[in-house]
């Protein structure tokens, strides 16, 4: 019994004292906004270090998308707008309890059609290890501009029968 109790509080003093688990956060943890073609917006995203070490950080951008169950999903090339983000600062090193700021400049090319993007602008983890962590800032990104929607019944069809009967 001494051994286990010994074993659980070694265990317990690792993970919050002994620790060199890498923590950090960031906000805000979404952006939506209206830009037209042919324009250019910083977006910034602030890093807080919450370890007890410095750490590298990078940025990426990718696209977002829901999965079948409804989840958020981050993958490259699903959407154009990930290859219009620019990073002046891509390596940035933070001392523990430190904030920075990451900036994503993006330049939306003339002749975009109208319509929205959604990206996650990233934070990632440097490092070697095992787990190394990656957060996102969601940005819903309008293009503006005149949208023309097409309709067209391609079949028509009841699931019930229709008699008509003439009085007369």
């Amino acid at each position: 019994m001494l051994k286990k109790k010994n074993l659980f509080i070694l265990i317990i003093g690792y993970l919050f004292i002994g620790s060199s688990a890498l923590a950090f956060s960031i906000s805000p943890l979404k952006y939506s906004a209206v830009m037209s073609p042919n324009s250019s917006k910083d977006w910034e995203v602030k890093i807080t270090n919450n370890s007890n070490q410095a750490s590298n950080f990078t940025s990426k951008v990718f696209g977002l998308k829901q999965d079948q169950q409804g989840r958020s999903v981050l993958e490259k090339n699903i959407d154009i707008a990930e290859n219009w983000f620019k990073f002046p600062l891509n390596n940035i090193t933070i001392l523990p309890g430190e904030t920075k700021t990451a900036i994503f400049n993006v330049e939306v090319p003339p002749n975009t059609p109208p319509g929205d993007h959604y990206l996650g602008l990233t934070i990632e983890e440097q490092g070697e290890g095992a787990l190394l962590a990656q957060l996102a800032t969601a940005l819903k990104l309008q293009i503006a501009g005149e949208a023309r929607e097409k309709l067209v019944i391609e079949n028509f069809s009841l699931n019930r029968k229709i008699f008509l009967i003439k009085n007369g």
